[in-house]
């Protein structure tokens, strides 16, 4: 069942008597893509949100006729929620947060990309992790099936990313695909200010500072990364960039902690832009960065 709208998503006689869990993630001019999250989504939660910020009615209309065929004979119902502009992801998600949160016997929220994929009873694999834990918790699937783990390690003073913990680092779980419980969704989710990289970061360190824990649990989960902004493009090196830039600040304990986060950063960004414009043999990297120093607190895309 599928049903395309602004408002609020429908709801059932059935869903005031079983927990209800939902599904959230985001469509940018890849009807593609987001036909195969979803089906992959299928009778695994109730309701499922998808956010379309294609800002085209064309694309819309491909989207609406990519689900309408899949969606038909599942108990699922699929809501499309039309954005008229581009709004990123935190804000992008928080729409369909917000219209999933009045649903009677809402659980929790899968957030996932739409060029990912989970396997059969993977949600249920993650709702049980949930269940089962003593305190809040975010679940996300332990890895992809190519290997990449969906917990990591932030450095705060160099903005520096790997799997492995590095002295200074903190643990945080990626936004690809994780399960929300209903208690976190009555304050923003993401923080608005990312448009589009970081947020997840910032996510983990917000919650897990009041006590929330970060938990994987093994499950089939096909994670396509970059679908949506391809590698070493000026819209991928400069929302990177920028993400890492809003960091020193979201995660600074106080003003001189700031200082040195941006100190930092005035260090390992350039040695980065310059190292992933010399393996591109461009300078995107270099112009986008420049861009992201320039307006860092300002969600839009750079020009050419």
């Amino acid at each position: 069942m599928i049903t395309s709208t602004t408002g609020a998503a429908d709801t059932d006689e059935n869903a005031a008597h079983h927990s209800v869990l939902g599904a959230v993630l985001i469509n940018y001019r890849r009807a593609d893509l987001t036909q195969r999250c979803v089906s992959s989504l299928l009778d695994q939660v109730d309701y499922i949100a998808v956010v379309d910020n294609s800002e085209s009615a064309a694309e819309t209309t491909r989207l609406q006729d990519a689900l309408t065929g899949i969606a038909r004979d599942s108990k699922t119902i699929v809501e499309i929620l039309v954005s008229h502009t581009n709004v990123g992801f935190a804000r992008g998600i928080q729409l369909g947060v917000d219209v999933l949160a009045s649903i009677p016997q809402l659980e929790a929220i899968l957030v996932i990309n739409n060029d990912a994929q989970l396997g059969v009873s993977a949600v249920a694999t993650l709702w049980q992790a949930m269940r089962m834990s003593r305190g809040l918790v975010l679940v996300a699937p332990h890895e992809t099936t190519d290997g990449v783990p969906s917990v990591r390690w932030y450095q705060r003073t160099l903005a520096l990313v790997s799997k492995r913990r590095l002295p200074g680092s903190f643990a945080y779980i990626s936004g690809a695909c994780l399960l929300i419980p209903k208690q976190l969704l009555s304050t923003p989710l993401f923080d608005a200010d990312f448009f589009m990289y970081g947020e997840d970061v910032e996510l983990s360190w917000r919650l897990t500072r009041s006590g929330v824990a970060l938990t994987t649990v093994e499950c089939t989960f096909t994670h396509a990364a970059n679908s949506s902004s391809v590698t070493n493009s000026s819209f991928y090196e400069y929302h990177t960039a920028r993400g890492h830039i809003l960091l020193a600040r979201k995660l600074a304990h106080n003003l001189p902690d700031r200082i040195v986060l941006t100190l930092g950063r005035a260090i390992t960004l350039p040695l980065r832009a310059l190292m992933r414009s010399a393996r591109a043999r461009n300078l995107t990297p270099v112009h986008a960065l420049l861009q992201a120093t320039a307006q860092p607190t300002v969600s839009r895309k750079p020009l050419p």
